[in-house]
């Protein structure tokens, strides 16, 4: 009867540790995307792919791209519609897409991880 019960328990706190698990992994996936140091998160959702994080900052064009690149490599591609800048990046089987736009004086950063 002990060995049933321990076995009852573990089986009901399977559930718990896969979820803890998993909780674990999307914080994962959002830990590996770099943010600016001023980056004033706006919106984030992340607890499922695909992720989406945006935020605001005062840096330059320049320098968000520079961050990414060295976070993510030289960009798969390159693309600049109605003012706004889509640089996509491909790393460790992940689609990353970076949109800068304009905002008063200031960017907007919209981060989707694909995969």
């Amino acid at each position: 009867m002990k060995y049933l019960t321990s076995g009852f328990i573990l089986f009901l706190s399977l559930p718990l540790v896969s979820g803890i698990l998993a909780a674990m992994e999307t914080r994962n996936l959002v830990d590996n995307i770099p943010l600016t140091a001023d980056a004033r998160v706006f919106a984030r959702f992340d607890d499922s792919l695909p992720v989406v994080v945006n935020y605001f900052t005062r840096e330059s064009e320049q320098a968000i791209i520079a961050l990414y690149q060295e976070s993510y490599g030289k960009p798969s591609a390159r693309e600049r519609k109605r003012g706004r800048l889509t640089v996509s990046f491909i790393r460790e089987n992940s689609d990353i897409r970076i949109v800068i736009s304009e905002q008063d004086r200031q960017r907007q950063v919209d981060i989707l991880k694909i995969k």
